[in-house]
């Protein structure tokens, strides 16, 4: 297993954190639209 730095811990840290909301934002647009 390659060690990972603080940086790259950082940046995939980082990812999660955008795709989380991401996938907040594109529910509450659901949830939004008119059905």
């Amino acid at each position: 297993m390659p060690q990972l730095s603080p940086t790259s811990g950082l940046s995939i840290f980082f990812n999660i954190v955008i795709i989380c909301c991401i996938i907040y934002i594109t529910f509450s647009m659901m949830e939004n639209k008119p059905l």
